[in-house]
């Protein structure tokens, strides 16, 4: 009987460094030769330089000048109008980008504005998102937000979901957004590229991250296969209540972090916010990402071995799993690549990946209180 073992360890671990780190210097508005920044106010002046990366925690963070490295912050309203020469990571109340970010920016919270320049890739939660006119970004776009607008540029693909999307800018590659308006969802699927080429890039990822499932969670990615081959109904309800908790989650967490803002201000520690700062930020990144994996790539696996254990029900070998993942994989990538009803089939096979995979990991928790154990594919006479 194969288990699978939740362990957490080296999160936590990473967690709690954090911890002891940020309170270490907690009563310092500067540690580490300026490197963290703390207090009510975070300001780098413009004509100021900041040497290396800058970490900086606060109710008002501005960056005015320089920071030649990377930028992580976060406070109740964070602007960024200087230059960032590496990437930027951001979250808070109020996070605005009007000057220039080189690398990559990942940021998050109520009201999120882009009026500047990101560099590379642009990674984006929240309430509210807009690319205004004047902003661009020179990768790609991975968004969520119940507000979603794109004025400028973006010369890479545009992926996500928002509640309202609304597009009067150029986006150079394709946008793949799954719109949901009063609890009515609709795919929007706009392929400016070459859509073949398309295709043979999303199916080799899907082979590659179904592979890896197969590889470190055997057990787990077959239950969850069957699942959606037996339950198909459950799956889909899984499903939806799966993405709704993700939904409230990041909101949840948004909401966690501006009162926290507040409530430590009022009894005088507002230095403590930092720390909910950065631990609501890590979440809503690692939820954000794992969300964004499970429904644009592992759920085209897990709906692929379902559709080729319709051919073969037997559990066979891990190399024969990988045959029937191509082939799955294969068909799933076709049907989702279709003109018009593609966009429909895209949505149905993220909701019934995701509801497949909560519905084995909650049946094998549930079952053995804690550690996952998920009980193979039987024969099926």
């Amino acid at each position: 009987m194969p288990q699978v073992r939740l362990r957490p360890a080296a999160l936590l671990t990473a967690l709690v460094l954090l911890v002891v780190s940020a309170t270490a210097v907690l009563a310092q508005d500067e540690a580490l030769g300026g490197k963290l920044r703390t207090g009510e106010t975070v300001t780098v002046a413009a004509g100021e330089t900041v040497e290396g990366d800058l970490y900086a925690a606060s109710g008002t963070i501005v960056i005015d000048g320089t920071v030649e490295g990377d930028l992580v912050a976060a406070g109740g309203d964070i602007q960024v109008n200087g230059h960032v020469s590496g990437d930027l990571i951001a979250a808070g109340g109020t996070v605005t980008v009007a000057g220039t970010v080189d690398g990559d920016a990942r940021i998050a919270g109520g009201q999120l504005t882009v009026s500047g320049d990101v560099g590379e890739d642009l990674l984006i939660a929240g309430g509210q998102a807009a690319i205004t006119a004047s902003g661009s970004v020179g990768e790609d776009v991975i968004a969520s937000a119940g507000q979603l607008s794109i004025a400028g540029s973006v010369a890479g693909s545009v992926e996500g979901g928002a509640g309202t999307y609304d597009r009067t800018g150029t986006v150079g590659g394709s946008e793949n957004v799954a719109v949901g308006e009063d609890g009515d969802a609709e795919e929007v699927a706009v392929d400016d590229g070459n859509l073949i080429l398309d295709a043979v890039k999303h199916f080799v990822v899907v082979v590659l991250i179904g592979a890896l499932a197969l590889w470190l969670m055997p057990g787990l990615t077959r239950a969850s296969a069957e699942a959606i081959r037996r339950r198909p109904l459950a799956s889909l309800g899984s499903g939806l209540l799966a993405a709704l908790g993700w939904l409230l989650g990041v909101i949840g967490i948004v909401v966690v972090i501006i009162l926290a803002a507040i409530v430590f201000g009022l009894i005088g520690f507002g230095e403590l916010a930092g720390l909910i700062f950065i631990a609501g930020l890590v979440a809503i990144l690692v939820g954000t990402f794992a969300f964004v994996i499970v429904c644009a790539y592992l759920a085209d696996a897990l709906v692929g071995l379902a559709l080729a254990g319709l051919v073969r029900r037997e559990p066979g070998t891990r190399w024969l799993d990988l045959g029937l993942l191509v082939a799955g994989a294969a068909v799933v990538v076709l049907l989702t690549s279709l003109p018009v009803a593609g966009g429909w089939i895209t949505l149905l096979v993220a909701i019934l990946g995701l509801g497949g995979l909560a519905l084995a990991a909650w049946t094998g928790w549930r079952g053995r209180r804690g550690v996952l154990v998920v009980e193979p594919a039987q024969p099926v006479v």
